[in-house]
């Protein structure tokens, strides 16, 4: 009784985490997936999985709106799939009706343009014609080489043959029908794990343990889903992050290994360096006699220390955690130098009751707009000021009576970019943070390019987490010029130029 219940339960687990798969496709960099469902009435037999985009995709099945994933999980795997075996209803495990004529149906009813996968994890025959027929890349037909043979005695015209007749369609129907079906191999159950778990592990997700992978949250997290909706289940981004957050599937930032930097530039901070600080960057004997050097020391001396420590020490591909005791200016500009391209993960350490670090995963955030944005262009200006005030300081005000006292002659662009609703503490975990960042990133580049012109002059009231994420998405702004708050006069100056 049990060895026949283990097959059927890998069988769901299979099929369960092919949709994950598939479903983690939606957080991608530029994803064009728009949702991901399942049993879906208007699939079908199709309806393990149902992949959405966008819009129109161009693939070899030429633009689809849809794939419809048929998921066969086989315990053994000595048996294999031939020519013949696609018109067999027992094939599917089904009574009547075979894969090509469920297929057929399926495409001819469909209002959008699909494109049907059979993924199998059983192995096309060797020695069968239908491995000469099905791409090793995507699945796809080769339907040049189904042509070959005009006789139905050859080889190919048997097979053309017997599958017009099976479905009861000429052989120019035959192939426009081929062109929307792909066979593809699926991988072993451990294989599908571990690849799995590297999307898992990319998105800040629960990895699967594979000793135990039958109790991993997201099989009954697909009954759950379903008891709910039993007409189907469809996932958009949104929802799959809020059903995620209810599981409580997301990491805890103590699950990764950080190789953990530390930075000082304040020379009242009576914190030691622990012994856990792998590398270490020392600002503070610049800021001995006061909390604001040069503008010449901040440019020859401290932005150079910075470039180099970031080039030299901090490692490409690794994750980093940062503990910043500096100047604003500093963690922007630590951002600036380990931009995206660099693949140097930075992952700042916000201070607090409980010091946390501030991951964050794409997959994670949502995207609701919530920043506001105003500007004051003045055609003839000498440069932009712009104002990001996360923390309701009312820098807006500040940087008016700046601008009055100490450029009273001089035309200036002003942008000033603010929450709707503003707080003090506004900001309230690494997603929110770094998805603020690319907010905020949108926004500049979508400014006027004679604002884009102009040199810029950046003032913040922002956790330093903020400005590492922002510099890190800022070297295709042009010329910045950073702003430190000398509270000892009470105005800004001119610091780090980038």
């Amino acid at each position: 009784m049990a060895g026949s219940v283990i097959p059927i339960k890998n069988g769901f687990v299979y099929q369960a985490f092919y949709f994950w798969k598939k479903a983690l496709e939606i957080f991608e960099e530029d994803s064009e997936v728009k949702s991901v469902s399942f049993e879906l009435d208007e699939a079908k037999s199709f309806d393990d999985i149902v992949v959405e985009f966008k819009s129109e995709k161009y693939t070899s099945s030429r633009n689809i709106k849809k794939r419809f994933y048929q998921v066969k999980y086989h315990e053994r795997s000595e048996t294999t799939i031939k020519s013949s075996d696609l018109m067999l209803p027992k094939f599917i495990n089904a009574t009547s009706k075979s894969f090509l004529q469920k297929a057929k149906d399926i495409i001819e009813g469909s209002e959008d343009s699909i494109e049907i996968v059979l993924l199998n994890s059983w192995r096309l025959d060797q020695d069968d014609v239908l491995c000469e027929l099905i791409s090793n890349d995507d699945g796809g037909f080769n339907l040049s080489k189904l042509a070959d043979g005009k006789s139905t005695k050859s080889k190919m015209g048997k097979v053309r043959n017997d599958w017009s007749n099976h479905l009861e369609i000429s052989e120019e129907e035959l192939f426009t029908l081929l062109k929307r079906i792909k066979i593809q191999e699926g991988k072993t159950l451990p294989a599908l794990i571990d690849d799995l778990n590297v999307d898992l592990k990319k998105n800040k997700l629960k990895k699967i343990d594979e000793d135990f992978y039958r109790a991993a949250p997201y099989i009954p997290l697909i009954d759950d889903l379903h008891a709910k909706i039993k007409e189907g289940v469809t996932l958009d981004k949104q929802e799959m992050i809020e059903h995620f957050s209810r599981a409580k599937i997301f990491t805890q930032f103590t699950d990764n290994n950080f190789r953990n930097i530390r930075i000082r530039s304040f020379i009242d901070s009576n914190e030691e360096v622990q012994d856990n600080v792998n590398i270490y960057l020392d600002l503070s004997s610049y800021f001995i006699e006061s909390r604001f050097c040069e503008y010449q020391v901040w440019n020859t001396q401290i932005k150079p220390e910075i470039r180099s420590f970031v080039l030299e020490q901090v490692e490409p591909t690794i994750e980093h955690s940062v503990y910043l005791e500096a100047h604003q200016s500093i963690a922007f500009t630590l951002g600036y130098y380990a931009h995206q391209k660099t693949q140097k993960y930075l992952y700042p350490i916000q201070k607090g009751f409980n010091a946390e670090i501030w991951e964050y995963s794409e997959g994670n955030m949502d995207f609701e707009k919530e920043l506001d944005c105003q500007r004051a262009f003045v055609t003839d200006s000498e440069f932009v000021i712009i104002n990001i005030d996360l923390m309701d300081r009312h820098l807006k005000d500040d940087i008016r009576v700046y601008l009055e006292e100490e450029f009273p002659d001089t035309e200036v662009d002003v942008v000033d970019i603010y929450p709707k609703v503003p707080e003090q503490r506004y900001v309230r975990d690494g997603n929110h943070c770094m998805k603020l960042a690319l907010e905020t990133s949108e926004i500049l580049q979508s400014l006027p390019m004679a604002m884009k012109r102009k040199r810029w002059r950046l003032v913040f009231t922002a956790p330093n987490s903020f400005l590492v994420f922002l510099g890190q998405y800022s070297t295709q702004f042009g010329e910045i010029q950073l702003m430190e708050y000398d509270s000892d006069n009470f105005t800004y100056k001119k610091s780090i130029l980038l």
